[in-house]
């Protein structure tokens, strides 16, 4: 499916680029050929002005229709087709005239290389390039080759090394062109593939990346409701509430307080990482004391150092270290 979308646009892009090539070469033709039976008139022969200006009018009234056409959807279905048979006209005018002016040797087979030039400012496909080129070629041989004169000899030779040459240059190039227009708009369509296709994964990720924070922060309220309970029970506890407590007693309940708060803190640092990606986060930055802080930290896990018999101790030759900072983002 992919591949007939692609192929598709090419014939698209194809008929676009044709059907403004066509403009140009109808404004052309319409001025120019007319305007060259000036020289019919001056070296054509007189009895001959009717079929060299007949071709030429017929040629101008089949500008004017092409004209319509180039307007027409028929165009965008057979518009390689319709600009083949056109310059074969173009050409098949020139080639009368070359019938009835020397024929072989005649002094207007430079209008035939012109039509073969001309030609390369429209993108053909390989089968009708060669055609046009081979019916050129053949209205210009065949037609002539019967009324061959070996007196003529070396103009016969110079027209038909330069028209062949010119063929054949002129084919050769129109194929690379086409072959490297048709790569040119393949790696286009690659590329507009691959854009739509980051863009469409970016968009995901975006997606994925707010169901994550999303899911952090419903998790992370999931969890403190729980959590909120149990400190409640060791805050009445701990104020002996529910009794008096012996020493031990409250200083577990303290260290289990204590951490529990530490906990919650902790969630909401986690949900604070939710927020992280939208620039919510915000430092709470004021002056504490360090030393007062730290030697917190290590009386917080002395039961649990004493309990595994592990050495713990803290070395602080400051009284006071008062600095700036925010203690939840320290810890």
């Amino acid at each position: 499916m992919a591949e007939e979308v692609l192929e598709q646009r090419w014939q698209a892009w194809l008929t676009d680029h044709n059907r403004r090539s066509a403009w140009l070469v109808l404004a052309l033709t319409g001025t120019c050929y007319p305007a060259f039976g000036i020289l019919d008139y001056l070296v054509g022969p007189p009895e001959w002005l009717w079929l060299l200006w007949g071709s030429r009018g017929v040629v101008f009234a089949c500008t004017l229709v092409m004209v319509v056409l180039v307007r027409q959807p028929v165009f965008e279905r057979h518009g390689v087709a319709l600009t083949t048979a056109f310059m074969i006209l173009v050409a098949g005018g020139i080639a009368a005239m070359i019938f009835v002016m020397g024929g072989l040797a005649s002094v207007y087979v430079p209008g035939l290389i012109l039509v073969s030039i001309a030609v390369t400012i429209f993108i053909w496909p390989p089968k009708a390039i060669v055609t046009f080129q081979g019916v050129l070629m053949a209205m210009f041989v065949l037609p002539n080759i019967a009324n061959f004169e070996v007196a003529a000899l070396q103009a016969t030779a110079l027209n038909m090394f330069f028209l062949g040459f010119a063929a054949f240059f002129m084919t050769a190039s129109q194929i690379f062109a086409y072959k490297a227009r048709k790569e040119e708009f393949d790696a286009k369509m690659t590329l507009e593939r691959t854009t739509a296709n980051l863009e469409a994964a970016h968009e995901e990720l975006k997606r994925l990346d707010q169901f994550k924070s999303q899911f952090f922060a419903n998790i992370t309220h999931e969890l403190k409701t729980p959590l909120a309970m149990m400190l409640a029970s060791l805050e009445l506890m701990a104020s002996e509430d529910m009794g008096p407590l012996v020493d031990q007693q409250r200083a577990t309940i303290d260290s289990m307080l204590h951490n529990g708060l530490k906990l919650l803190r902790m969630i909401g640092d986690i949900l604070d990482l939710s927020h992280l990606d939208e620039s919510k986060v915000r430092l709470r930055i004021q002056e504490h004391d360090l030393a007062s802080y730290l030697g917190g930290l290590v009386a917080q896990v002395r039961a649990l150092t004493v309990r595994k018999n592990i050495t713990l101790s803290l070395h602080n030759s400051a009284v006071r270290c008062p600095i700036w900072y925010d203690p939840g983002r320290l810890e």
